[in-house]
């Protein structure tokens, strides 16, 4: 579960340089038949950044307000980190949500031998740094976003919500107008279900 989108460039990288790009889609996300070609984004590693915070006006507001990220209260590296993902986003940022992330080829290489070489490090950073473990979603979400804030952010393109079309941040009423519906959080099972024999989902 830790290396998650990750397994491949650790332990099958031979296998996987055969492509020009990999792109990684969780379990809980259906493609729109009619949305645009992932594969025409640019970038060496494209994905959707998580916005810092949260607040919902009332219960059926699904819009947020982005609020300040206070992160005086960490460690200077940690804060660095921060700064490093929010100057990429252009607004204050958790990192990138790895439900849908591409990565290209002359990318791999690098990406392979920087978890190699870390490999120690992830493995225990939940216990080495608990509070940048969870504020960056855990997991492979935490590896990648240590990974594009402490080499170079160039690397790193911004893609546009509607590749990661997630329904704890947008109204459900909207997302046919993305390509990848992401049910994020166990209350948007239900819509996943129903939605899945739409005839506008790719079967």
């Amino acid at each position: 579960a830790l290396w998650g989108i990750f397994y491949p460039f650790l332990f099958d990288l031979e296998h996987i340089m055969e492509y020009d790009k990999i792109c990684y889609v969780d379990a809980d996300i259906l493609a729109v038949i009619n949305g645009d070609n992932i594969f025409d984004v640019p970038g060496l590693i494209s994905g959707c950044h998580n916005y810092a915070s949260m607040k919902r006006s009332n219960e059926s507001d699904c819009h947020d307000t982005y609020l300040h990220f206070d992160t005086s209260h960490f460690s200077k590296e940690n804060q660095g980190i921060f700064k490093r993902l929010s100057d990429i986003a252009g607004y204050n940022s958790r990192g990138i949500n790895t439900g849908v992330v591409l990565f290209s080829k002359p990318i791999f290489i690098l990406l392979s031998e920087w978890l190699k070489h870390n490999q120690q490090r992830m493995l225990n950073i939940e216990h080495i740094d608990p509070v940048l473990w969870r504020e960056l979603g855990r997991y492979d979400q935490t590896i990648l976003n240590i990974f594009i804030a402490s080499t170079h952010s160039a690397y790193m393109t911004n893609m546009n919500d509607k590749f990661n079309w997630r329904l704890n941040r947008v109204e459900y009423k909207d997302r046919w107008s993305a390509t990848f519906i992401h049910y994020i959080l166990p209350r948007n099972k239900r819509y996943l279900v129903e939605d899945f024999d739409d005839e506008r989902i790719l079967k």
